[in-house]
C-alpha cells in the first residue's frame, strides 16, 4: 500500500541548532482528520495533530531550513490545507531553492524531493494503531472492579 504525507510538525532543535521535524504518512489520505482540523487559524490550536489511528508511519527532516508549517498558521486551517489551500510545509518565498510539501504528496515523491534538496527522512518508523475497544474495556474492568470491591464493603 502507498503511502502518502499526512502532517509535518516540528518536533525540536539540535544543539547545532538545527530544526527536527516530523513527517507523518498516511496510507488513506481521505480519512485523515484530527481535533479542531476546521479551527482558523490552526496556530491557535495547541498540540494540534491528525488522529493517530489515520497514520501508517512518521520518519524526521533534520535541517538548518526553517520551514513554515501549516499546523502553525496564523490565516488558514488544516482543513484548508487538506483542501490544498496551503502547503503543509513549505520555505519562505522568494529564498533560493523555494520549495513546500502537500497533503497527501505520495511519500516517494517526498523522498525524492528531500534528496533534491540534500535532505533526508530519519527514523522513518511504523505508527502503533490504538486499539480504543480494548482501552474502553480495561477502564470497564476496573470500574466494575471498584464498584464490586465498594459494594463489598458496604455489607
Amino acid at each position: 500500500m502507498e503511502d502518502f504525507l499526512a502532517f509535518v510538525r516540528k518536533i525540536g532543535t539540535t544543539v547545532n541548532g538545527d530544526n527536527i521535524y516530523e513527517f507523518m504518512f498516511t496510507t488513506a489520505p481521505d480519512v485523515v482528520w484530527g481535533e479542531n482540523f476546521n479551527i482558523i487559524p490552526a496556530g491557535i490550536v495547541p498540540n494540534i495533530q491528525p488522529e493517530i489511528n489515520t497514520l501508517s508511519r512518521k520518519g524526521r527532516v533534520i535541517t538548518d531550513i526553517d520551514f513554515k508549517l501549516a499546523c502553525q498558521s496564523t490565516c488558514f486551517s488544516m482543513m484548508d490545507c487538506i483542501d490544498k489551500v496551503i502547503a503543509l510545509c513549505f520555505t519562505e518565498a522568494g529564498i533560493e531553492n523555494e520549495f513546500h510539501f502537500d497533503f497527501a504528496e505520495p511519500f516517494n515523491d517526498v523522498v525524492n524531493k528531500l534528496k533534491k534538496y540534500n535532505l533526508e527522512l530519519v527514523d522513518l518508523k511504523e505508527i502503533k494503531k490504538i486499539d480504543e475497544n480494548a482501552i474502553i474495556d480495561i477502564i470497564d474492568d476496573a470500574l466494575n472492579k471498584l464498584n464490586n470491591d465498594s459494594n463489598d464493603e458496604m455489607f
